[in-house]
């Protein structure tokens, strides 16, 4: 999934932070408690600053239906 965030540089650091935060936190190991999966997260300042917040998101329809 790609999404679009409008963020100030102040927002964006703090979701950086937190999503560090994610990331370091220990969890179980144990393979009883289920399967392994893994997740990758990106966080970049996308170059589209004229994209508008219909053309952002692919599950929400467009003006052509």
């Amino acid at each position: 999934m790609l999404r679009h965030l409008w963020l100030t540089p102040d927002e964006a650091e703090a979701l950086a932070a937190r999503l560090r935060e994610q990331g370091a936190e220990p969890y179980p190991t144990d393979s009883s408690r289920g399967d392994a999966y893994g997740l990758l997260v990106s966080l970049y300042r996308a170059d589209i600053p004229n994209l508008s917040p219909e053309e952002s998101d692919p599950e929400e329809p467009g003006p052509e239906g």
